[in-house]
């Protein structure tokens, strides 16, 4: 699964994304969900009520998983970057065919992804209490 380099990804579609969307603030999310929300595979949120429970429960887990939300057959587990604010700077993920996505890898994908960007986010001065 390969990005197409400089193209604008909708923030809420799949997992690298969401992961972003659910730590920004409440007024820039609502300013997003304003904008008509493209289809862009068969799994992709466009309901308003959807996508805000789902941001809610991305801020309870700490991570972000999708299928086949940004492109068929692909699914995803993400986690946010946080600055030196507490602000989401950006998030890194495992991406891959969806039938690898089973429960188990899901768990442990989550688990690596959140140590690693408590490292990145530590590196970049955030401290895990000031988080949004």
């Amino acid at each position: 699964v390969y990005p197409d380099i400089g193209a604008a990804i909708p923030l809420h579609t799949g997992a690298a994304s969401l992961a972003i969307l659910a730590y920004l603030p409440d007024e820039t999310v609502d300013m997003i969900l304003k904008r008509p929300l493209e289809m862009l595979a068969p799994n992709t949120m466009t309901d308003l009520s959807q996508i805000k429970q789902e941001l809610s429960a991305i801020r309870q887990r700490g991570f972000c998983t999708s299928s086949q939300q940004r492109s068929v057959g692909v699914g995803a587990v993400a986690a946010p970057l946080f600055a030196v604010d507490g602000s989401v700077v950006g998030s890194l993920n495992v991406t891959g065919p969806v039938d690898r996505f089973t429960e188990d890898k899901v768990r442990v994908y989550s688990q690596l992804l959140r140590q690693a960007c408590d490292r990145i986010s530590g590196s970049l001065g955030s401290d895990k209490n000031h988080r949004r």
